[in-house]
Order: structure tokens, then sequence, then C-alpha cells
């Protein structure tokens, strides 16, 4: 019965931690479903409900894409034969890393979105579409990258920098360098004159 207990309680206290921070395939899709509602809200407004869609070349313009046909409401063709017609340009969906001062084994994390478009309708040839843009930031531990990024998707990737030098390695480091190269050669030219 004991040995029950202790796994239950460990997936506890690491539920209670946290535990792994939201992936972030996730965490850009939901910045693509916030750009989505706001240009269906506009769409709404302006009595659009079907229409042509158009989406820029991005590695991340599936996100886009499945957000705007989930709109409850909306009806898109991917073809923009419709007489009107949505084209969205994805200026920004990725994740970047930046160092955190406070720890050497934590990262910033910064997932962003930029999205900008325009309607065109047979009584208004363009309009411009709301600008979307939101950038999210939260912190999260050098060992959690491989589980939050999805290799399958290279916009889940992103360059992670290097922990930043401390003392012992700015001075230390080449110093022993130095020391043992000093060494090595005085060995040398000892050994060789005798």
């Amino acid at each position: 019965m004991y040995r029950f207990i202790l796994p239950l309680i460990l997936v506890f206290v690491h539920n209670a931690q946290g535990g792994t921070p939201k992936s972030n395939y996730e965490t850009l899709s939901g910045l693509a479903r916030e750009s989505a509602h706001l240009t269906g809200r506009y769409l709404a407004e302006k009595r659009i409900d079907t229409s042509g869609l158009m989406i820029s070349d991005h590695p991340a313009q599936v996100l886009v894409r499945n957000a705007m046909v989930a709109l409850p409401g909306f009806h898109f063709s991917m073809n923009g034969t419709k007489s009107t017609r949505v084209e969205i340009e994805i200026a920004d969906l990725a994740i970047r890393y930046f160092r955190y001062s406070e720890s050497q084994d934590s990262l910033v994390r910064e997932a962003q979105i930029l999205t900008k478009g325009i309607v065109q309708t047979p009584t208004e040839p363009m309009s411009p579409l709301p600008v979307c843009t939101k950038i999210l930031r939260d912190t999260i531990a050098r060992a959690d990258i491989l589980a939050i990024e999805n290799p399958g998707y290279s916009f889940t990737k992103a360059n992670v920098p290097e922990p930043e030098k401390g003392l012992l390695s700015e001075i230390a480091e080449p110093l022993v360098l130095f020391t043992v190269a000093a060494i090595s050669v005085l060995l040398l030219f000892s050994i060789r004159s005798q």
C-alpha cells in the first residue's frame, strides 16, 4: 500500500510546482486564435460571413489558417475565387529565448504574433484588417526546452542563448590554460637542454 502513496505524492508535488510549461506549439496556437478572433469580430461588423482566404507564406501559417477556419459562423474558401477575399499577412509568429538574469538554469521565453491584412469586397475594393500584435513572456527551465519544442515544426524552435560566464570561467579558465602552456614550454626547453 505504501509503495502506491509515494508516486502519488510525487505526482502531486510535480503538478503543484507547475510541472512542464505549456508547449511552444500550444502557446503559438493560442496567439493565432487571438488573431483570428480579432479578425472575426471585424468581419462580423462588416457583415462578412463567407469569403476567400489567403494567408502569406510563413512556417506557422497552418496555425493561423486553422484558427480562421475554426471561427464559428464563418465560411472560408482557400482557392480565392470568391468575390470577397480576406488576405492575412503574418509578419511575425515565433518563439524566442533570452537569458534570465536571476538564474543560469532558466530562460525567458517570448512568444510573439504580428498579423495584418486587407479585406476586398465587391462594394469596397480594399479595407485594412485590424493589426494583431501580442507578446507573451514567461520563465522556463533550460531542462524543459526539449519537452516544449516540437521537432516536427520548425517554428516551435529557437536559438537557446548560452549561460552567462561567471568569474571562474572568465578569469580562472584562461589563467589555467596559460599556466599549462607556460609549464609545457618550460618543460620542453629544460628537457632539450639536458
